[in-house]
């Protein structure tokens, strides 16, 4: 699909949402945004676009923006389109989150429990955010090795090449 046809689609399904959380008093923030092979933030789509993000985040009156719970969708964008498949996958895993979190709140005995509940999402979030930034850095490191090990085993065919060759010329 178009990126176009993917960002009417992550719209849509924020919008979803967006009557139900302020129905129930919640602060909502939305954004959709592109970002660059660097992750660097852009609302227009460019040639350099290679990720286009729908994010929702929720919070209460007073609460600061970065304690808020945010839930996100991504999809990658080659050649000016996105994976139809990879689109849908991602789009059912943000409207799960999305209505366990509905779920979450409407078990709150009143409206006050409402910042207890977004600070403890909120936490679970940067765990999970955590474990994934060492997993990556994990991924990373493995990469590096491997990276080294193909240098360090090209270093040694040439030193071959260059000095054992020309011995038996």
């Amino acid at each position: 699909m178009t990126v176009q046809e993917a960002y009417i689609q992550i719209d849509t399904a924020i919008e979803k949402y967006v009557p139900q959380l302020q129905e129930l008093g919640l602060v909502v923030k939305k954004r959709i945004f592109y970002t660059d092979k660097n992750l660097v933030q852009m609302q227009e789509f460019t040639d350099k676009s290679i990720l286009i993000f729908g994010d929702i985040a929720i919070g209460c009156e007073g609460m600061e923006d970065e304690d808020f719970c945010n839930y996100s969708v991504c999809a990658e964008i080659t050649t000016a389109l996105v994976k139809d498949e990879s689109l849908e996958k991602n789009l059912a895993e943000f409207k799960t989150e999305l209505d366990m979190f509905l779920e979450r709140i409407g078990s709150a005995e009143n409206s006050d429990e409402y910042e207890k509940i977004i600070a403890e999402i909120t936490k679970e979030q940067e765990a999970e955010a955590e474990a994934a930034a060492l997993e990556f850095a994990n991924e990373m490191k493995k990469a590096r090795t491997k990276i080294l090990i193909a240098i360090g085993s090209l270093i040694a065919v040439l030193a071959v090449i260059v000095f054992v060759a020309p011995l038996l010329i």
